[in-house]
């Protein structure tokens, strides 16, 4: 019988046998064989079949010799034996084996062929040595290719877990990268309404019994003080999220009512900006187990960052309804949306579209991962749907309906503590006198631009105002006696306090003509040598100390 012949006549007796010595070298853990023994069977299977279909081919010399050195594929039945010979080359590298096993298992197919063809006694001729010829050089061949389909799946699964490395180490300077943006943030946000309140009590310190001022300053101080509030009780909340302290007093409550308070918080905002609240709350859907005050949050944070995102006349839609086992409360909006690239990280903590200098949205970017936390706290989930920028957005939080009522507290929130320290200051030297001087003010914030306005009038200046760089540039341009110092917020949208002085540098308007003091709420410690390569002459933080700031105009402006 010619030996493809008998091969594929005796096929599972040669596996059989082969697999007796194949068993003696699979690697074994303390369990087992790490790799089943019939994936290695059919592998050889297919092999031993692909070569008996190569070996009735018809091939020249020339081909049959470069099979053994992976080349020279003969038609359709080279190329079965080398798909076969892949996968089994390729299968092997999750099993543990090394090369020197391959080779072994290769060795031990090729010995138990022809020793059991031989014991089979066989009528030879030489039409037999070119079988066997054939026959060694599939086995090399398939060989080779295993070998290679080998070497290449170490070499994928080396590049694949080194693309994996690469990204957990780029998430994780991001995460750091954004944490760094977020303190800088708060530093920003903070320190806002605190200039704000401190520049107000120096002008009602300074211009004594006006009603006028005395109004107007107790309306700034408390707006920027319920703001500050707000600031840190978001920070507070992380702090007890991250800490889990965060407890939630679970009782049978209204979601209805719930919503309504927390849009009544939110409308004067609404209306101040034209913005349309439409409200569907589908009564079926009002009984829920919660903790109201935290729900009431929920909806707080959903509702403020919509009406923040939306433009004047827009529309933001409130909806209940539920669905299934579920209560489902939709905030959406028409408003600037949100990119396909933030999508998937708007919920996190240290995150956002913009923290550079030149954001146009203030604010830390906290209350949609506080929603997040609470959401999931109550046993439910939110999530996020945008068709991208400008497209509007919607939040979506699912709650469950429970089985069973909770109608007593869970647990209360006990963190809580207060500082009654007080410190005795001396008193601050008083203000410097900048009579006749004409100061250029800068800041996006009205009420920064106010209080600035007031403190330096306060004192003898003559006070511009500007609320972009756009307003300034013109205000220089177009100014008809001469600006003696201009002093400018560093952080507003679109074109900040950097880009604002190097153009007005770039027009010829040098530091000894037109001194510069950039006032900022960013505190890090590169700001004032960023500040000086830009082009300013000082920079000063906020809360900004009232005899700093005239003595430093007063300075630059040649009157100290």
């Amino acid at each position: 019988m010619r030996l493809a012949d008998f091969i594929e006549a005796n096929i599972e007796l040669i596996l059989a046998e082969w697999e007796v010595f194949a068993r003696k070298i699979w690697p074994h853990s303390s369990a087992g064989a790490v790799v089943d023994p019939a994936t290695l069977r059919d592998d050889a299977e297919d092999i031993l079949l692909a070569t008996v279909s190569d070996m009735r081919s018809d091939q020249t010399t020339s081909q049959q010799s470069e099979k053994s050195k992976g080349g020279g594929l003969a038609g359709k039945s080279g190329d079965q034996v080398n798909k076969a010979s892949e996968l089994h080359g390729a299968g092997r590298v999750g099993s543990g084996f090394q090369l020197w096993a391959v080779v072994a298992e290769y060795r031990a197919l090729r010995a138990s062929v022809l020793r059991l063809w031989r014991e089979s006694g066989p009528e030879t001729d030489l039409n037999d040595i070119d079988d066997v010829t054939r026959f060694n050089e599939c086995i090399d061949q398939s060989l080779t290719e295993s070998v290679r389909a080998y070497t290449k799946q170490v070499e994928r699964d080396r590049v694949e877990l080194l693309v994996k490395e690469q990204a957990a180490r780029k998430d994780a300077e991001n995460a750091n990268r954004a944490k760094d943006l977020f303190l800088a943030t708060l530093s920003h946000e903070l320190r806002t309404p605190l200039n704000a309140i401190v520049g107000w009590i120096n002008i009602l310190r300074l211009s004594g019994d006006s009603e006028e001022n005395l109004a107007e300053g107790l309306d700034v101080i408390e707006r920027n003080t319920k703001a500050q509030v707000q600031l840190i009780e978001d920070v507070l909340d992380v702090s007890r999220i991250v800490s889990g302290k965060l407890r939630l007093d679970i009782r049978d409550c209204d979601l209805i009512d719930i919503i309504n308070a927390g849009i009544d918080v939110v409308r004067p905002t609404a209306n101040a900006k034209e913005i349309s609240l439409e409200v569907q709350l589908d009564p079926t859907a009002r009984r829920a187990s919660c903790d109201a005050t935290r729900m009431q949050q929920v909806v707080w944070n959903l509702l403020t960052n919509a009406l923040k995102f939306t433009g004047k006349r827009g529309v933001v839609r409130v909806t209940l309804a539920r669905e299934s086992s579920c209560l489902r409360l939709m905030v959406s909006d028409n408003g600037q949306g949100i990119s396909p690239e933030l999508l998937p990280y708007v919920f996190e903590r240290f995150r956002q579209a913009d923290s550079s200098t030149r954001r146009t949205y203030g604010g830390l970017g906290l209350g949609l991962s506080i929603v997040k936390h609470l959401a999931e706290m109550h046993g439910g989930t939110v999530e996020a749907q945008s068709g991208g920028e400008g497209q509007g957005a919607t939040f979506i939080v699912s709650l469950p309906i429970k089985a069973v009522q909770i109608a007593e507290a869970a647990f209360a929130d006990s963190d809580s503590e207060s500082d009654a320290t007080s410190a005795m200051r001396p008193p601050e030297p008083p203000p410097v006198s900048l009579d006749g001087l004409h100061v250029l003010i800068v800041d996006d914030e009205p009420d920064a631009r106010r209080m600035l306005s007031k403190v330096l009038e306060g004192v003898g200046a003559r006070v511009t105002t500007a609320a972009t760089a756009a307003e300034a540039l013109a205000v220089i341009a177009n100014a008809t006696d001469k600006l003696d110092v201009f002093v400018s917020d560093v952080g507003m949208p679109n074109q900040n306090g950097y880009d604002l002085i190097r153009e007005v540098r770039r027009l010829g308007h040098h530091a000894q003509g037109l001194p510069a003091v950039a006032l900022t709420a960013f505190a890090h410690k590169d700001d004032a040598s960023e500040a000086a390569m830009a082009g300013f002459q000082v920079h000063l933080a906020k809360p900004v100390n009232l005899h700093e700031l005239t003595a430093v105009i007063a300075r630059l402006a040649g009157r100290v």
